[in-house]
């Protein structure tokens, strides 16, 4: 199949810097026909190839269209270079943003820096390689191929002729020509000031009423060799100046941060530094000087000569001499005599308790373990009177109690009730002691 092209359109409109925004992109449109039949290529599934060449037929850019439908157009086709899929792009050897403007505008700029050697040639063009460097006045080359079955082969791909070249248009040829004020937006270029004039004519040439005259002057000192480390900048009401900071920064240090021990340290002079960690701050060899009546503040409080020369021990608290004005370490003892109100508090928390031990008069209602200790010096010990022998089991191990009926101090052993040896009742004239194996007693 012979193709023929018919009536290729390009048109350049990436963006210019005047006032009205220009449109973006760059469209090639156009008619493919089938010059055997002198019908339209009415494929439903057509793919394109776009390639951009150098004067010399380097390739600059290339991307494809793929399944363009042409079956309503009658063959006609419409493309965006930068709309398709990229696939080299000379200035973003990587295609993250081949086909984006920015990387667009390299392709088709003159003024772009140099492309490194390699760059690949089309078929029946002389490609000089080595590195590319665009000039005034360079062209683009462009070739448009379409493969009709649309599999993408490159087998397939029949390239329409001739090539086409890519010259300023309109929007362009009016960015190259435009005046100073047409591109400073009709402002006068001598409008505009200078960087490089800022340092020395703006101090003395100002003449805004706004800006404060001390604004306008330059900075004393700097000339030489800029302020000095720990040197602050002030206004002396005629211009403004570097000096020593009168607040005792002291002007030997300049503001630092440091790395101590694993302390991040913001030094901010001779005498105080900030542990931006922790948030302490010390003041080192700060003189009382330097604070604001500190030296008043202080006058007639307790010097530190009045501290014991040693450490006090534990428990041991500070008591104040009169007659050397000085503190000693003094183990204090307090007994409840010289405690207001000890004694009756006492008196009151177990009298309100009958769980514990009561005062004199009081009734005890619960047990009372010695755990293995011993009384001693109690005066009489009065035994709870039993009528009867209670029933006993053997936790009940060491019970003692006293037996009104039996008229015996009787206990338990574990395992059985027992009575502490002795007689029952009162002997008569004339009556004997015998043994009552019953009783375990003596009995009249």
């Amino acid at each position: 199949m012979r193709s023929l092209f018919i009536g290729l359109q390009l048109l350049f409109l990436t963006g210019a810097g005047i006032a009205v925004a220009n449109p973006s992109g760059i469209n090639l449109s156009g008619k493919i026909s089938i010059q055997a039949t002198n019908t339209a290529l009415n494929s439903t599934n057509v793919d394109f190839k776009i390639r951009v060449l150098s004067p010399d037929g380097c390739i600059l850019y290339s991307e494809k269209f793929l399944n363009v439908d042409l079956s309503a157009t009658a063959g006609v086709f419409n493309l965006t270079i930068g709309n398709g899929t990229a696939l080299y792009n000379a200035w973003d050897a990587t295609l993250a943003t081949a086909n984006s403007k920015a990387s667009l505008i390299k392709v088709f700029s003159n003024g772009s820096t140099a492309i490194p050697s390699g760059l690949a040639q089309y078929p029946g063009e002389v490609c000089a390689g080595g590195a590319y460097t665009p000039t005034d006045g360079d062209v683009r080359k462009v070739v448009i191929e379409f493969d009709p079955t649309g599999s993408d082969i490159n087998a397939n791909y029949v390239a329409l002729s001739p090539f086409h070249r890519i010259r300023s248009v309109p929007y362009a040829m009016l960015a190259d020509h435009a005046t100073n004020a047409d591109k400073l937006g009709g402002v006068p270029a001598a409008s505009y000031a200078k960087t490089s004039d800022l340092a020395t004519a703006v101090p003395s040439a100002e003449t805004d009423p706004n800006v404060q005259p001390f604004a306008k002057t330059a900075v004393t000192g700097l000339t030489a060799g800029a302020c000095g480390a720990g040197k602050v900048l002030t206004y002396n009401g005629t211009s403004l100046q570097c000096v020593t900071d009168g607040g005792g920064g002291g002007g030997s240090t300049a503001i630092a941060t440091n790395t101590v021990a694993g302390t991040v340290l913001v030094d901010t002079g001779s005498y105080v530094s900030l542990d931006l960690s922790t948030g302490a701050l010390d003041v080192k060899n700060l003189p009382t000087s330097k604070i604001t009546n500190l030296d008043t503040t202080l006058t007639g409080k307790i010097g530190f000569s009045a501290m014991p020369a040693t450490s006090c021990a534990a428990g041991e608290a500070l008591a104040w001499q009169a007659p050397t004005n000085d503190f000693v370490c003094y183990a204090v003892a307090v007994d409840t005599a010289h405690v207001t109100g000890f004694n009756a508090a006492v008196d009151a928390r177990i009298a309100a308790d009958t769980t514990k031990l009561p005062t004199a008069g009081g009734t005890m209602t619960g047990d009372i373990n010695m755990s293995n200790k011993q009384l001693s010096n109690v005066g009489y010990v009065h035994l709870q009177n039993k009528a009867a022998d209670p029933a006993m089991v053997a936790a009940n191990n060491g019970f003692v109690w006293y037996n009104s009926t039996d008229k015996l101090i009787k206990y338990y052993d574990g395992t059985a009730t027992k009575a502490l040896p002795g007689y029952a009742g009162t002997c008569a004239d004339g009556e004997i002691l015998k043994w009552n194996d019953t009783l375990k007693v003596w009995a009249c």
